[in-house]
């Protein structure tokens, strides 16, 4: 049964907000582009974010950015921001490729919000060049290694158990399965999925069919800690949570600690980058990997099946015994 509660904002709901931003945005410059200050539309951006549910890191990533931005030109006005000044301020600093990557992909969804609701005249960010990032590989754990720190959660953490098993055995974004609602999922036998939200705020359904513990542990969670609506995956309610979503920082707190009793190391997103390989040499088309994972380039899905040396190993075989 499909449980309809929380709902995201439809089409017409985000129109009007964005109508009453302009609206909000006209009172307050005089109808002057130039007397938006950076730092109202800031607070703008971050809220149609989270009237459209991007993913609470997602929303945190952006934020964080576009403060440290703010805080490098604290005056500045929207109509005074150029392109030589955006290149300037992302090639200062000793940061690292993939930092300055991640904030100008900050500013360039800030400046592209704006652009398309008529807030600013032009997109500064449209001639600011991308960042080249070198490729890293994929970092997958041992199974073994993935089950020594799962048996480490204790059968009273439902909470626990059902996040991180969901996200080993579906390959899943922790931030995609932090966002999860209850009418995300779906648990009806032989027909068990969630529906959720990624990169992009791109809208896909993944299948538990592979996943018998995670709609175990689900029913589990759901179940014992009477949840009907809300958030799936919450804070504690004895220490001040509510129904929204657990916070990232309070999901990698745990996961390191149940990873520091087992004596493993590996980050969250490691399991994601396990059970891609899993799934390679498991003999799953890529392209059924691809729509698991929710990539949007096929290129992305390759870079699991290019490392993984077992695979060509056993393929080469293969190939060798059916010449004989």
């Amino acid at each position: 049964m499909l449980i309809r509660s929380n709902a995201r904002p439809n089409a017409r709901q985000h129109g009007s907000m964005v109508a009453e931003i302009g609206s909000e945005i006209c009172s307050l410059s005089g109808a002057r582009e130039g007397c938006l200050t950076l730092a109202r539309a800031i607070d703008l951006y971050l809220g149609a974010l989270e009237a459209r549910r991007t993913p609470s890191n997602t929303r945190k990533a952006y934020r964080l950015d576009l403060a440290a931005f703010e805080r490098a030109f604290p005056e500045l006005e929207l109509a005074d921001t150029t392109p030589v000044l955006l290149r300037s301020y992302l090639g200062e600093g000793t940061w690292s490729p993939a930092t300055r990557s991640r904030r100008r992909a900050s500013l360039a969804s800030f400046f592209r919000w704006l652009t398309r609701n008529d807030l600013v005249g032009a997109n500064p960010m449209d001639r600011v060049e991308t960042v080249a990032v070198p490729e890293s590989l994929p970092r997958p754990v041992d199974p073994e290694s993935v089950e020594a720190i799962l048996g480490r959660i204790p059968p009273s953490a439902t909470r626990d158990r059902a996040l991180f098993t969901l996200v080993y055995e579906t390959g899943v974004r922790i931030a995609e399965a932090l966002g999860l609602y209850v009418h995300d999922l779906e648990l009806a036998r032989d027909n068990e999925k969630i529906r959720v939200l990624g990169k992009g705020n791109r809208e896909r359904t993944v299948l538990l069919a592979a996943a018998p513990r995670s709609v175990r542990l689900l029913r589990r969670h759901l179940k014992l800690q009477g949840i009907e609506s809300g958030a799936i995956f919450r804070g504690d309610p004895t220490r001040g949570g509510s129904n929204a979503p657990m916070d990232y920082t309070t999901a990698r707190r745990s996961w390191n600690a149940y990873c520091q009793a087992a004596g493993v190391q590996a980050t969250l997103h490691q399991l994601r980058h396990t059970r891609a390989t899993e799934l390679v040499r498991g003999g799953v088309p890529l392209g059924t990997i691809r729509k698991v994972l929710g990539h949007r380039n096929i290129q992305s899905t390759l870079i699991y099946a290019d490392v993984d040396e077992e695979t060509v190993k056993r393929d080469l075989l293969e190939y060798r015994r059916r010449k004989r």
